[in-house]
């Protein structure tokens, strides 16, 4: 079979299983919002049992057996119908900050319009990005002083206690991620923008007239601050497992708040609630 046609079978697939997989996901989420509901309005006051939730999982077995279906064929298609492994392009933006470092601290008065270009990108970036670290840290201040006010946690209703917390949290969540996304987005064009005049640069470098030039004619320097302090040069390279260290610092903050708010209790009462009356234990 001839590569195009592997190729449109897969694509096929994939967009069927997604918009499939999206469906069942959507089934679930409303038979748990239903149940909870009737539960709610129910006289016994009784949610989650086993009998309840084992006929609420058999309205819905055929579309789960499919959904298992689907995937066995997936892999079968993806047996029979293996393609070619390439190898994967270098991220744009490490190719720049490679090409960077390989530029010349003095350039010639002619590279001067590459210059300026590359320096005003990179500003924009750097004010790009403390923009969005500004909003995350802002949302994070706001949401440990929420989650550490008692008077936010009356325990008079648990599900309106957590839409409110959801309601000013969320908002502040949702924007950073947005912006992040956003910049993202703008470095990979930003990146494609400053390469060619990054190249010239390089070409530059290579050629000895970046050096030649006297001091006078010099426009400036090309390297950003990750490139020439090592301190940033050390947070750019490890971006990727800061953010992640900063996220995990978040959490526990949040966890060590809710456990000094009574959140730990609640979620202790939850589980027995669930084990006596779902799994059928005591």
């Amino acid at each position: 079979m001839k590569e195009k046609t592997v190729k449109t079978v897969r694509l096929v697939y994939e967009v069927i299983f997604g918009i499939y997989t999206a469906v069942v996901a959507a089934l679930l989420i409303w038979q748990t919002v239903d149940l909870y509901r009737t539960g709610k309005a129910s006289a016994s006051g009784v949610i989650y049992s086993r009998q309840i939730v084992g006929e609420r999982l058999m309205r819905l077995s055929p579309a789960l057996w499919i959904w298992v279906a689907l995937v066995i064929v997936g892999f079968g298609l993806g047996i029979a119908f293996a393609t070619k492994q390439r190898v994967s392009k270098p991220d744009m933006r490490y190719s720049l900050y490679c090409l960077k470092k390989r530029v010349s601290v003095r350039n010639p008065e002619s590279m001067s319009a590459s210059v300026q270009v590359v320096r005003r990108e990179e500003t924009v970036l750097r004010i790009l990005w403390l923009i969005v670290g500004a909003v995350g840290l802002a949302g994070t201040i706001y949401g440990i002083v929420y989650l550490c006010m008692p008077s936010h946690f009356p325990k008079t209703d648990v599900t309106h206690e957590m839409l409110a917390m959801a309601k000013n949290i969320l908002p502040w969540v949702t924007w950073t991620f947005l912006l992040a996304c956003g910049v993202g987005i703008y470095e990979r064009f930003s990146a494609r923008k400053q390469l060619p005049e990054v190249k010239k640069l390089v070409a530059a470098s290579k050629s000895g007239d970046a050096v030649a030039v006297p001091a006078s004619n010099v426009a400036g320097r090309v390297r950003t601050k990750a490139a020439t302090n090592k301190f940033l040069r050390f947070l750019y390279a490890y971006r990727v497992w800061i953010a992640r260290a900063v996220v995990g610092c978040v959490a526990i903050a949040f966890v060590i708040a809710g456990a000094f708010n009574g959140g730990a209790r609640d979620v202790l009462i939850k589980a027995i609630n669930i084990c006596t009356e779902c799994i059928g234990l005591g």
